[in-house]
């Protein structure tokens, strides 16, 4: 669904009429808190997020999820996915589960994380 009246670039997905998630595919000027991004390296990411990070191989493409655990220890529902590229973020999303890892890949990985 699209962001009307919001910013340029994301997508919000929409479950029992509450947001599930947002998905940033194309803009490289919207954010994470710590400032991670569209563009930025697996590297930087890992830098930015260290030991709540966990990475599994991408389901359709060379590259990976990058799956970025809440901060708070017993939120076991939200996440932050960056999908890459060849080493490059390509995409993100944030929300909660089970929206946010629509994957079965990702999906296994969070249960793993």
């Amino acid at each position: 669904m699209k962001w009307e009246g919001g910013p340029a670039g994301p997508a919000v997905m929409v479950l029992e009429g509450k947001i599930a998630r947002v998905d940033v595919n194309d803009s490289r000027t919207l954010a994470t808190a710590v400032g991670a991004r569209i563009g930025d390296t697996e590297v930087r990411i890992k830098s930015l997020y260290g030991a709540r990070l966990t990475i599994s191989d991408h389901k359709y493409e060379n590259g990976h999820y990058l799956t970025v655990r809440s901060a708070i220890p017993r939120d076991t529902l939200h996440f932050i996915i960056f999908e890459t590229l060849k080493g490059i973020v390509t995409r993100m999303r944030a929300g909660a589960m089970p929206g946010v890892g629509t994957s079965k890949a990702v999906r296994s990985q969070i249960l793993l994380a």
